[in-house]
């Protein structure tokens, strides 16, 4: 294996590195931009890919890579792979083969079936404190999770969740009227924190606690820091639930093992970026791919000691899971040893009113969606 700056024009050579892929005018990343500065994007360019560069590089330099085989691969900046090829012209190579990252190893999981399985319920964007947020769906939810909700059948198959996690925007965002209709007296020191949704959502949660385990990871519009890793929200703000051995403030991303069965997630925030910088347009595809790579956050900006970068996955989980998307979708990834995971897109609650559950013997799930219409045909689907 050479490195980058050993490599001689017309010798056939393999090299390891990382992948830069150069977009110009990536449409997510643009729009975005334009929304903050008020200003005019410039047309919209429905194909791109006639204008990418891909490049691999290392730390002693970068080769841009042509060939065929490039072609209908999908790559991204910040994955790890390797090329077989030969360097035409200097700056270059020409692309005969090409390496990706294998499945990291897994823990074996045997599927069974039980008469009584377990289940561990999988929520995200509970945006407590938004005005179009539905308090009385917020209260089915909490009575379905403690066993007081539905019918004596229902209770009893909602008596075997024995966890429940919490996958970011527990609470919601601040708008800038908000803010902006803040009294003008107040001084520049003081903070304009708004302490209510954070009670809201402590008794929301005390309630639960009381009856299973809870994890609570924080997403974009929580109280943590806003750059990725991020830490467990503060045990300051949960006054009431921090009293129960149950609840768990956790980091994002978050990495568990329940039964056996081993559990990685994040709020939902890679999987944006991941969208907004590059041609992918299937966020189930996208995800996927993300495991296939065995980097949750590839556009992300690296550690400087990749040994402790918590989005490197070293082992396979057998579900993985992202919060705070569109709608739920999900699918199983089988490799060719045997290795199996379940990839999950969470809805935001808020929004779409529903929850996921995962059976902890077959990892099947079973998305549950509550209804607050004032109806005859009121029901939990």
């Amino acid at each position: 294996m050479e490195r980058i700056e050993n490599t001689v024009c017309g010798e056939l050579c393999y090299l390891v590195g990382i992948v830069y892929v150069d977009r110009p005018l990536s449409a997510e990343a643009l729009s975005a931009f334009t929304k903050e500065h008020w200003i005019v994007a410039p047309p919209p360019r429905y194909e791109c890919h006639d204008d990418l560069q891909i490049f691999i590089e290392d730390e002693s330099g970068q080769l841009g890579l042509t060939g065929d085989i490039l072609k209908g691969l999908t790559l991204v900046s910040g994955v790890v792979i390797g090329v077989l090829g030969t360097q035409k012209i200097a700056g270059e190579m020409e692309v005969i083969d090409i390496c990706l990252p294998k499945f990291s190893i897994q823990e074996p999981f045997i599927a069974q079936r039980s008469q009584e399985p377990k289940y561990i319920a999988l929520v995200s964007g509970l945006n407590i404190g938004d005005d179009k947020a539905s308090s009385l769906n917020l209260e089915m939810l909490k009575d379905y999770l403690c066993g007081h909700l539905g019918s004596v059948q229902e209770q009893n198959f909602s008596s075997r969740i024995v966890r429940t996690v919490f996958a970011g925007n527990s609470l919601a965002k601040l708008q800038r009227e908000h803010a902006e209709s803040r009294p003008k007296t107040k001084t520049h020191g003081q903070s304009m924190f708004n302490g209510k949704p954070v009670k809201e959502l402590d008794m929301f949660l005390e309630e639960i606690c009381d009856s299973l385990s809870v994890d609570l990871m924080p997403g974009a519009h929580d109280p943590a820091n806003a750059t990725l890793p991020q830490q467990p929200m503060h045990f300051a703000f949960f006054e009431r639930s921090q009293r129960y051995f149950t609840f768990n403030s956790v980091t994002n991303p978050h990495y568990f093992k329940l039964d056996g069965i081993t559990f990685l997630g994040n709020s939902g925030q890679t999987l944006d970026g991941l969208l907004q910088m590059s041609g992918i347009h299937n966020r189930l595809q996208a995800a996927t791919h993300t495991l296939r790579w065995r980097l949750m956050d590839p556009t992300g900006v690296p550690p400087e000691n990749s040994a402790t970068d918590p989005f490197v996955i070293h082992n396979r989980p057998h579900v993985y899971f992202f919060g705070n998307q569109p709608q739920f979708e999900t699918t199983l990834v089988q490799g060719a040893e045997g290795q199996v995971t379940r990839v999950v897109l969470l809805p935001a609650f808020s929004s779409t009113h529903t929850i996921v559950l995962v059976n902890l013997d077959t990892l099947e799930c079973h998305p549950i969606r509550f209804d607050s219409s004032l109806d005859d045909n009121t029901q939990i689907c």
